[in-house]
């Protein structure tokens, strides 16, 4: 086995954590990703009234980690603009048609922070491209709030959807 740089061990670390801090809700799938624009893909294996039915809502993820201390979400931002600055693994070139939430670590403290990269808009359904990460500190009631905001969004995009399909059904049997 090959040696580990300090890098590859930050990274490795600052996915395991990603995983274990999205994982708390119990109905969020993590999926690896080989892109090099995504680390993950999140799944909301979202209940629905009938027993059989299930929603499966989709989101990307993408994981930083740093050795510094970050002690508060102004501190991670700068940290993330700076990031977005050296490197275009955090750049928004990719059109992303589903969120995107941006996930980063410090390793001296295992503090996690939270930015959405791709934000679903709270009264539409469209999806906002961030050109700069804003964190926020990422805990229990965060990961809650970004759950119901991609919950919502998926529910306003299948109410048009389903409205738009039963008004095409309408014409048709309306045509003789």
């Amino acid at each position: 086995m090959r040696n580990a740089t300090k890098t590859d061990l930050i990274e490795r670390r600052s996915h395991a954590l990603a995983e274990v801090m999205l994982t708390r809700r119990l109905d969020i799938e993590v999926r690896d990703l080989a892109l090099e624009s995504l680390d993950f893909l999140g799944v909301i294996h979202s209940e629905l009234d009938e027993p059989m039915q299930r929603q499966f809502l989709h989101f990307g993820i993408i994981v930083r980690g740093t050795d510094r201390l970050l002690e508060n979400e102004v501190e991670a931002t700068e940290f993330a603009r700076g990031l977005q600055k050296q490197t275009n693994r955090l750049k928004n070139e990719s059109t992303w048609f589903m969120p995107v939430i941006l996930l980063l670590f410090s390793m001296q403290n295992d503090e996690g922070y939270f930015a959405w990269m791709v934000e679903p808009d709270k009264e539409s359904m469209k999806l906002l491209q961030r050109r700069q990460p804003e964190c926020v500190a990422f805990d229990k009631k965060q990961l809650d709030r970004m759950v119901s905001r991609i919950e919502k969004y998926y529910a306003r995009l299948e109410s048009s959807g389903s409205s738009d399909d039963s008004r095409r059904l309408g014409e048709q049997k309306a045509k003789p």
